[in-house]
């Protein structure tokens, strides 16, 4: 990147938190008491001059610096600590330190529930700017760690993403933000739902296409397809089908479930950023909508609106209970589809544990008679 690239991103930061869409709040990920983000005349001193809501997340009590070497002992940790809430009290005495308690050069161990960590904090993100340490200078493991784990989190909650830069600024780094946890769930296990072998699973794809409101569909869409179970079951009913996931561990295990499925074809896709081209009339998004962040939610929906034909029907599936570790669960989904721009519901089947909404106008709707 150049200097002229890396001010402009900077700039790209500094108007943002005083443009008609003003961050209301900064979030800091410091891997070490010392490291830039609790330094005087970082990131906390220009959020709380521009009347921003400060907020901490301090991951060891080891140090970068002169005395990273010295033995970490409960009263030098506690020290430590101590020096790290002196300094952010002075930069903004209402702002809270959350410490969660890693060992230093072992961040990477507690990567998940560093990330877990910062999405309850967050919530819907829209309004937040997320910083963390920039693994690419200086070389710290922990500092790699906590990025890594800031970058899913802003992915998860639609903070925007920012690292240090060593006069005090910031710069954006939004498409260093990257979330590849259903990915290496999809590397580590080859059926990581148990979708061929859980009673519950077989029972839900029974569920969804019982209640598709027509025999057959010209094209269907289905996001996030996993493995391509579901995909599989649906083309049993449409002419053709694109079923589309983000992973690419997914996308290969769907090829090679769907190859020799007629009219269904497979697409890498991260959406909503991206998204298949031509019209479908029927969309279905079943167990992952709560795997985006609020903003991407409603890009989803939006796309979606654009992309469905005039008869076209959106049939949603999700688990009732809460969802460790993201920001939405099912019923945040489906609320956020029916006040939508899509058609109204016409249909819900609902128990325990999954909730199935048809999305569709009326005159779509099957005639008892037919």
């Amino acid at each position: 990147m150049s200097v002229a690239d890396e001010q402009d991103r900077r700039a790209s930061v500094l108007e943002l938190t005083s443009g008609d869409e003003a961050f209301t709040r900064l979030v800091v990920v410091a891997a070490h008491p010392g490291d830039d983000g609790l330094a005087g005349g970082g990131p906390v001193a220009l959020a709380r001059a521009a009347g921003l809501s400060v907020y901490v997340v301090l991951l060891t009590a080891g140090a970068c610096g002169p005395s990273a070497g010295a033995q970490l002992t409960p009263e030098l940790a506690k020290r430590r600590l101590a020096d790290a809430q002196e300094s952010l009290r002075l930069l903004a005495p209402e702002a809270p330190l959350v410490f969660l308690g890693a060992p230093e050069g072992s961040v990477s161990t507690i990567e998940s529930e560093v990330t877990a960590s910062l999405v309850d904090l967050i919530g819907d993100g829209r309004r937040t700017l997320l910083v963390a340490p920039n693994g690419d200078e200086g070389g710290h493991p922990d500092h790699r760690s906590a990025g890594r784990a800031a970058g899913a989190a802003a992915r998860r909650t639609g903070a925007r993403f920012a690292h240090t830069v060593p006069d005090g600024g910031l710069v954006v780094v939004d498409d260093e933000a990257v979330d590849d946890a259903l990915d290496e769930l999809h590397r580590s296990k080859p059926d990581p739902w148990g979708v061929d072998e859980r009673w519950y699973e077989h029972r839900k794809r029974q569920l969804t296409l019982a209640s598709l409101p027509r025999r057959s569909f010209r094209r269907a869409l289905e996001v996030g397809c996993s493995r391509g179970a579901l995909a599989e079951d649906l083309a049993s009913r449409c002419d053709e089908i694109v079923a589309v996931d983000q992973s690419a561990m997914a996308v290969h295990a769907a090829r090679r479930r769907l190859a020799d499925v007629p009219g269904a074809s497979v697409v890498e896709l991260d959406v909503p950023g991206q998204w298949p081209a031509g019209g479908f009339d029927l969309v279905v998004v079943s167990e992952m909508g709560y795997f985006l962040s609020p903003t991407d939610l409603d890009r989803l929906i939006d796309r979606i609106a654009v992309s469905l034909e005039d008869d076209g029907v959106v049939l949603l599936c999700h688990w009732r209970h809460p969802v460790a570790g993201w920001v939405l669960d099912g019923p945040d989904v489906h609320e956020r589809f029916r006040a939508s721009r899509l058609p109204d519901e016409a249909a819900r089947y609902e128990d325990r544990d999954v909730e199935i909404v048809v999305l569709c106008r009326p005159e779509t709707w099957p005639d008892p008679d037919d």
